[in-house]
C-alpha cells in the first residue's frame, strides 16, 4: 500500500514510579489467557511530578493511556492494625480516629484506604487489616499539579500495593509467596496469598552502587537476612493456616551473588526473581534479557502498577490514594488558560484588522472609479437639477470607508494594547507559581495600571511570601496592595474544599510608578503603530 496508517500502541495500563530524580514508566497489556505483555519500559530524569507528566506526554505524543502513579516514600503512611468490633462497612471511619496518634496531619479529611487481610490464613478470626493514609493537602496537591499539566491520574498506588502484584505473579496454588525487593534507598518485603496482601514491611537496608566494598556489602546483606527472618517468624505465628512456598529476591544489578549469602541466613527456600517466567518480554528486544534477571526497585514498582487491570480481573481489591471524585473543582481561570485566551484575542484582532484593510482597499478603488465618473458629469450638472445617484453613492462609500478605517484603527490599538497589557503580567505570575497557591483570575483595568488578582491556596501562610516575591517583579514594582479579601470555601456547599481558601487582591499603581507604567505603555503603543 502507498499509504499505511501507523499502528498506535494501546496499553491496558501505564505505571509510573518516581524515586529521587528518576522515574520509571512501564506499559502492560493483559488478556484473558496467556502471560501479561510488557510492551514498554524506560527510565528518565524527573525531579517533580510535572516532569513525570512531561516524560509521559513526550513518550506517548500527548496521548497518554490510563496511568497509575506510584507515590514515593514519605508521601503516605502504612500501618497493620486490627479494626474494632463494628460492622465491616464502618471499619474505615473507625480506624481513621484509631490511627490519629500515628500521623502528624489531621485525619478527619485524610485519604484512607483499607485492605482487609483474608481470615482463611489465620487460626483465629480477627479484623486484621492494612491501612494506607495520606494527608488531604498531599492528595490535593497531587491532583492540582496534574490538572495544571492537563493530566488526570487513573489511580495512585503505593510501592507495597504495586509490588503486591509482582509477588502474586509467582504464587503457587494454595500457598503464599514472599517477595524481597532491594532498592538504592530502602528495601520492601511483601507476602501475598491469592493476590491479597498479607504483610508488608519496609527494611532500612539499601544496596546501591555506593555499596562497593566487601565489608559494606556483607553488613547490609546480614541486616537484610535478619529482618527477613523476623518478618517470616511473625508471618508463621499470625498466618499459621497457610504455607509459604518460597521467597523470591529481586537484587539490583551487580549484586546477583548476594542470594548465596541470604540462603545461608534464611531457612526458607530462596530464589532470584525471574520476571521472564511470569511476563511476556518479547517486545523488549535486547533489554528483555536484563529485565528478566535484574529489574530495579523503581522498574518493579512501575510494572506492578501497570499490572493493576490484571490483578483486578482476579477479584483483588484495588486502592487509589486520591480525593473523592469531584472534591477538587478545576479552576475556572488559570495562567495557562488566561494566556491561551489572550493569544486567541490578539489573533482575532490581527485577522480582523487585515480583513478590514483589504476591504478598505477595495472600497477605495470603487470610490476612485466613482470620482472619475463624477468628473465626467461635472460639466452637465446644474445647481437646480437633482443630484445624480452616482454622487449619492460616492458620499455613502466615503462615509462607510471612514467608519471602517476607525474600526481598523481601534482593532490595531487593541491588538497592541492586548500584547503589552497581558503578556507581561502572565509571564510575571508564571515565574512565581507554586504548588500550594494558584491564580484563578486576572483583571487589568482599562487604564493599564490597576490590577486585580483572584486565587486559591491550601496554606494561607504562603500568601505573604508570595506577595513579597511578586512585588519584586518589574510590572508589580511600586504598586500598593489596596484591598485583600480572604474566605474559606468551607462556607459553601462544597465541603470537600475545607482546607482551601480563596483570596482576592487589588493592586494600584501610585506616584512615580504610575507615571513610569503609563510612559512604558505609551511607548509600547507608539511602537506598535505602523
Amino acid at each position: 500500500m502507498l499509504f499505511k496508517r501507523k499502528r498506535i500502541e494501546r496499553a491496558d495500563m501505564v505505571g509510573a514510579a518516581r524515586s529521587g530524580s528518576l522515574v520509571s514508566c512501564a506499559s502492560v497489556e493483559t488478556a484473558e489467557d496467556g502471560l501479561p505483555v510488557l510492551s514498554r519500559l524506560f527510565t528518565q530524569h524527573a525531579d517533580t511530578q510535572a516532569d513525570v507528566i512531561h516524560v509521559l506526554q513526550r513518550e506517548w505524543k500527548r496521548r497518554v493511556p490510563a496511568t497509575a502513579l506510584v507515590l514515593d516514600r514519605g508521601q503516605y503512611s502504612l500501618a497493620a492494625t486490627e479494626a474494632p468490633d463494628v460492622p465491616r462497612e464502618e471499619w474505615a471511619e473507625a480506624l481513621r480516629w484509631q490511627l490519629s496518634d500515628l500521623v502528624e496531619y489531621p485525619v478527619d479529611d485524610a485519604v484512607l484506604q483499607l485492605l482487609a487481610v483474608p481470615e482463611a490464613t489465620q487460626l483465629r478470626a480477627s479484623n486484621a487489616s492494612i491501612v494506607l493514609m495520606c494527608s488531604h493537602q498531599q492528595a490535593l496537591q497531587l491532583d492540582t499539579e496534574a490538572a495544571d499539566e492537563g493530566m488526570v491520574w487513573s489511580a495512585i498506588e503505593v510501592p507495597e500495593t504495586a509490588l503486591r502484584n509482582i509477588c502474586a505473579l509467582g504464587e503457587e496454588d494454595g500457598k503464599a509467596h514472599a517477595l524481597m525487593v532491594f532498592g538504592e534507598h530502602y528495601s520492601v518485603l511483601v507476602v501475598t496469598f491469592q493476590g491479597e496482601l498479607l504483610m508488608a514491611r519496609t527494611i532500612e537496608v539499601a544496596l546501591s552502587s555506593d555499596t562497593q566494598d566487601e565489608g559494606s556489602r556483607s553488613a547490609a546483606i546480614g541486616r537484610a537476612g535478619l529482618e527477613i527472618l523476623r518478618t517470616l517468624d511473625t508471618f508463621e505465628r499470625i498466618h499459621s493456616q497457610v504455607v509459604l512456598a518460597h521467597v523470591s529476591v529481586a537484587l539490583p544489578q551487580g549484586f546477583e551473588n548476594a542470594i548465596e549469602v541470604l540462603r545461608d541466613l534464611v531457612y526458607q527456600p530462596l530464589k532470584c526473581l525471574q520476571l521472564s517466567e511470569h511476563l511476556d518480554l518479547s517486545r523488549m528486544g535486547e533489554q528483555g534479557e536484563r529485565i528478566g534477571q535484574v529489574a530495579s526497585f523503581n522498574e518493579l514498582c512501575a510494572i506492578g502498577a501497570a499490572l493493576r487491570p490484571w490483578s483486578e480481573r482476579r477479584g483483588v481489591l484495588q486502592i487509589s490514594m486520591q480525593l473523592p471524585q469531584g472534591a477538587l473543582a478545576e479552576p475556572s481561570w488559570g495562567l495557562e488558560k488566561g494566556a491561551t485566551w489572550a493569544g486567541a484575542l490578539v489573533a482575532v484582532a490581527v485577522v480582523a484588522s487585515v480583513g478590514l484593510n483589504l476591504w478598505g482597499m477595495r472600497q477605495q478603488r470603487l470610490a476612485d472609479e466613482l470620482e472619475k465618473s463624477v468628473a465626467g458629469l461635472g460639466g452637465t450638472t446644474t445647481g437646480t437639477a437633482p443630484r445624480p445617484r452616482i454622487l449619492v453613492e460616492l458620499e455613502e462609500l466615503r462615509e462607510t470607508e471612514q467608519r471602517q478605517r476607525a474600526i481598523k484603527d481601534a482593532l490595531t490599538r487593541m491588538s497592541a494594547e492586548a500584547v503589552g497589557s497581558y503578556s507581561g503580567y502572565l509571564k510575571a505570575l508564571s515565574r512565581q507559581s507554586q504548588g500550594s497557591l494558584w491564580i484563578t483570575g486576572l483583571t487589568v483595568q482599562p487604564n493599564g495600571l490597576d490590577v486585580e488578582l483572584r486565587g486559591r491556596m491550601t496554606d494561607p501562610r504562603q500568601l505573604p511570601v508570595y506577595l513579597e516575591h511578586l512585588a519584586a517583579e518589574q510590572l508589580f514594582r511600586g504598586r500598593r496592595f489596596a484591598q485583600l479579601e480572604i474566605k474559606s470555601l468551607a462556607t459553601s456547599e462544597q465541603t470537600a474544599h475545607a482546607n482551601v481558601s480563596e483570596f482576592s487582591l487589588r493592586a494600584r499603581a501610585n506616584g512615580a510608578a504610575a507615571a513610569a507604567s503609563s510612559a512604558d505603555a505609551a511607548d509600547g503603543k507608539e511602537g506598535a503603530r505602523p
